[in-house]
């Protein structure tokens, strides 16, 4: 074989074993099908019923790490599903994330799990006292960035993270710019389901800083990515 042809395979055999390494982009793991679903088309009633029959399936095997994790990334999203469909006690779901993802971290330290309470916490924010928030911003923040650092679930913690700085305050960490940035590198992802709930966001954030024709123009890109979706100009 010719030095020149082997050099070439030898590059083509780095690149596919580094593709193969870097982390898939998906909204939920296991549930990214459904975000999908549930963004795209808005059937909430089918949707929830496949969550629920996800989890009797996941609920007959055996309680190790992977039912607590798994159990509770389905009520955060049952939790989410409520807020854009504006349906009841939806801080119900993410208490019970909370406490799922408490016992799988009792049993292994993990990126997931820390994500998961991070997210169910700040979630939590929306729905408690500020006695509640003061206490437990902290706590939020330090979950984060235990999952930055084990790194195993990077893209929903970034868009975690991502939305932590944008809402935070400065004294609790808060950092608005940053957080936009975050934003961008997701968008580069090219996720539909994040592409879709962050231009909504920064549609959020363009109407706070009185900016109509931007919000306008974010909300249009996200009625490109789901064009028959229910939630376009509802999520925030």
């Amino acid at each position: 074989m010719k030095k020149g042809r082997s050099q070439v395979i030898i590059l083509i055999l780095f690149f596919l074993i580094l593709g193969s390494s870097a982390q898939a982009i998906e909204y939920r793991g296991f549930l990214d099908n459904l975000g999908r679903e549930f963004y795209r088309e808005g059937n909430t009633e089918d949707v929830l019923a496949s969550l629920l029959d996800k989890e009797n399936e996941i609920a007959s095997g055996k309680k190790d790490i992977a039912y607590f994790l798994s159990l509770a990334e389905i009520e955060m999203f049952r939790g989410e599903i409520n807020v854009t469909a504006g349906l009841g006690k939806p801080e119900n779901h993410f208490e019970k994330a909370l406490e799922l993802a408490g016992m799988s971290l009792e049993l292994e330290e993990t990126s997931l799990g820390n994500r998961l309470a991070a997210e169910a916490l700040s979630q939590l924010f929306n729905y408690r006292s500020t006695f509640f928030i003061i206490r437990n911003g902290n706590r939020a923040l330090n979950f984060l960035e235990k999952a930055l650092e084990l790194g195993e679930d990077l893209h929903m913690a970034q868009f975690v993270r991502a939305n932590y700085l944008i809402n935070a305050p400065r004294i609790g960490g808060g950092n608005r710019e940053e957080g936009i940035n975050i934003f961008e590198e997701l968008l580069a992802e090219g996720h539909p389901v994040f592409d879709f709930l962050i231009l909504h966001i920064k549609a959020g954030l363009a109407r706070q800083d009185k900016e109509e024709e931007k919000a306008e123009e974010y909300l249009r890109q996200a009625g490109e990515i789901f064009p028959g979706s229910p939630w376009t100009g509802k999520v925030f």
